[in-house]
């Protein structure tokens, strides 16, 4: 019985988290949590640089999400110094970097037009092993323009 509520429990929060609109920045944060959550103790992980409509909000995200796996004491973070923009979808390009890395995780993601509402994006977010690109955890947001998200977009 405990096994049906826990599976419940966390179809139901998949199914939330594909629907919820939050700011950006509530948005990286769940995020975060719940990579935190997912990615094996002791990982060695690189976030990679978010597909984005401006590599200034890119920055923002990757520097964000970074920072939020940053506070795991049981992660170590890799710092990627690339300037290639790799969306969640582009996992044939993202494992060679991450083997070049020495990780075990790698974080990709983009941010996106929204395609039932045309005017707003999706954050769009996958952790996956570097050795046979499974995925940890797969995340999706439709973001609220807020002031942030609204800044970011209009500076490049």
């Amino acid at each position: 019985m405990k096994k049906v509520a826990f599976l419940s429990m966390l179809l139901t929060a998949g199914v939330l988290s594909a629907q919820q609109s939050l700011p950006l920045d509530q948005a990286i944060f769940t995020m975060g949590r719940y990579l935190n959550m997912r990615i094996p103790s002791r990982a060695k992980v690189a976030v990679l640089n978010f597909l984005a409509p401006t590599e200034v909000l890119s920055n923002y995200v990757t520097e964000e999400l970074t920072r939020a796996l940053n506070r795991n004491p049981m992660l170590t973070i890799v710092e990627y110094s690339g300037h290639t923009q790799i969306s969640e979808t582009m996992i044939d390009i993202a494992q060679p970097i991450g083997r070049q890395l020495g990780v075990l995780v790698l974080v990709l993601g983009s941010i996106v037009a929204n395609s039932v509402e045309p005017d707003s994006l999706v954050l769009r977010t996958k952790a996956i092993s570097v050795q046979n690109a499974q995925a940890y955890w797969t995340g999706t947001y439709s973001l609220l323009p807020d002031q942030t998200l609204t800044r970011l977009q209009n500076i490049d």
